[in-house]
């Protein structure tokens, strides 16, 4: 039986359809990993843009309020990924995050070690847990103090957040390392390991904590400081006054300043904003000090656009300027209350 003969075009007709197939499945193929590039690929930045701001007082519970004002918190917010895969932080920007920044006019670009240092994802989790809670307690302890009312504030350790490179502590703590003992002494607070090593000659011993293990180190002091960024862990805030903290959604500890003045306002039952729209930035120390914070420039020009008039800024921070807005340097919370006095 002689065989079925094909004609050319015909055998042409299979090979392109046979080819456009193939063509398609490329395309497909290389539009896949694209995309998958786009949202799953690390950069090594991280992107810090303006947030929405809120009052305050929404963060602070009573029953009562004295202000006549406002206090305002502008946030800044950083771009988050959908998707994480292991190992890759949750902050660390996908391409297509550094696409959306560039047409974001206020985002800002940095690398990713700027936030989160050499800390796992897992163990900056665990240190944005603890900043958390200091930021829930710790403001409060110092209004409760500035108002002259009784309360007990004891840390279980002090966190290392941050260690600074080139530092006398580089090489022997790491970020997340929790300090349990300063010199063979339970520590209890942040002020409590300063106080040690201004007090100290040449060295300071440490035995911390790294995950389960503990280990005694000794750091040399140089110039009062060992080279570390750090916050009180595990605080527990003892207290008898009707007034809470509850931050919501609200991460970081940037509004302690600002809501320690709405505490006090309370506490004290004084009009400290006399009605004016108030902001700030700044993270408090259990003694009042006010350490810098990151983004106050962003911070700054969302208040003034929200109506405030008045801007607290640490007094680590670079300067900042933005027209319409009267920024006062502060380098502890008494400064702040202090201005607002002296300003009515």
């Amino acid at each position: 039986m002689a065989g079925v003969q094909i004609p050319a075009w015909a055998l042409l007709e299979i090979l392109n359809r046979k080819i456009s197939a193939l063509h398609a499945s490329i395309v497909f193929v290389l539009t896949f990993v694209l995309v998958i590039v786009l949202y799953v690929a690390p950069t090594g930045t991280f992107v810090m843009s303006t947030g929405t701001i809120f009052s305050v007082s929404d963060a602070v519970v009573s029953e009562e309020r004295f202000n006549t004002g406002d206090i305002l918190l502008a946030p800044v917010s950083f771009y988050g990924r959908a998707f994480s895969p292991p190992n890759v932080h949750p902050l660390d920007a996908s391409p297509i995050i550094r696409v959306r920044a560039f047409f974001d006019p206020h985002a800002q670009v940095h690398p990713l070690p700027d936030l989160v240092g050499n800390s796992t994802p897992q163990q900056y989790r665990r240190q944005q847990a603890a900043t958390q809670l200091h930021a829930q307690l710790v403001p409060l302890a110092v209004a409760l103090g500035h108002a002259g009312m009784n309360y007990s504030l004891r840390a279980q350790g002090v966190l290392v957040t941050e260690v600074v490179s080139g530092s006398p502590s580089e090489g022997i703590l790491q970020a997340n390392d929790v300090i349990t003992h300063v010199n063979n002494e339970p520590l209890h607070s942040l002020e409590q390991l300063l106080a040690e090593i201004r007090q100290s000659n040449e060295t300071i011993t440490l035995t911390t904590r790294r995950s389960a293990e503990s280990q005694e180190v000794v750091i040399p002091v140089v110039d009062e400081r060992i080279g570390i960024r750090a916050q009180a862990y595990n605080v527990t805030l003892d207290y008898d006054a009707p007034i809470s903290i509850e931050l919501g959604d609200v991460t970081g500890s940037s509004a302690d300043v600002l809501i320690a003045l709405e505490a006090l306002s309370i506490l004290t039952q004084t009009d400290i904003t006399q009605g004016r729209i108030i902001s700030g930035s700044g993270t408090l120390s259990a003694d009042g000090s006010v350490r810098a914070i990151r983004g106050a420039d962003l911070k700054a020009l969302v208040a003034q656009r929200a109506g405030a008039t008045l801007f607290f800024l640490p007094e680590e921070n670079e300067e900042i300027d933005v027209e319409g807005l009267t920024i006062v340097r502060v380098s502890s919370f008494s400064d702040v209350v202090d201005y607002l006095s002296s300003a009515t």
